[in-house]
């Protein structure tokens, strides 16, 4: 049984297919994310920014405080800029990955610099502490969760450099 008669089969062209409006919603919308990321970026890092003023470096319990508050707030700033990097990524943009993967990059060694000085204040805070039991249990979660969360952005960090160096050019 024919469902179709000949007659009523119309093929496609590849210039029909070709004359397709196409939407721009997507590629808008991606954009429109890659914005937002950059905003998120920049208000994070702000917010990072102003726990490290004033300086006191040499304290270390200002020391502590600092990196311990941002590996906490480094959150949003690492949203920011895997948003931009899945804007880039979806619209093919090379360059625009290429930044972020340099800016991640940067990011991971400040990171890693931040965990030196964060490993040689460590004995001070828990010395420091000692007498309090209460205290010292809270000492130790923060470093427990410092440290946690250094090595997942890290990780986070080496996953979107290498992403982001891999992106094809558009064409």
């Amino acid at each position: 049984m024919q469902i179709l008669s000949p007659a009523q089969r119309r093929p496609v062209s590849v210039e029909t297919a070709a004359l397709r409006p196409v939407s721009r919603a997507p590629i808008d919308a991606w954009r429109l994310l890659g914005w937002i990321g950059i905003s998120f970026t920049l208000l994070g890092l702000l917010d990072i920014g102003l726990g490290w003023y004033p300086t006191a470096f040499g304290n270390p319990e200002w020391e502590f405080g600092t990196i311990s508050g941002s590996l906490n707030a480094l959150a949003i700033p690492m949203l920011g800029l895997y948003l931009v990097l899945a804007s880039a990524i979806a619209r093919s943009d090379r360059r625009t990955a290429r930044i972020v993967a340099v800016s991640m990059s940067a990011l991971l060694l400040v990171i890693l610099g931040l965990g030196v000085v964060y490993v040689t204040v460590l004995p001070l805070a828990i010395k420091a502490v000692s007498g309090n039991a209460l205290v010292s249990l809270g000492i130790k979660k923060a470093i427990v969760k410092a440290v946690t969360l250094g090595v997942a952005d890290s990780v986070l960090l080496i996953v979107g450099m290498v992403k982001g160096w891999r992106v094809p050019p558009a064409g």
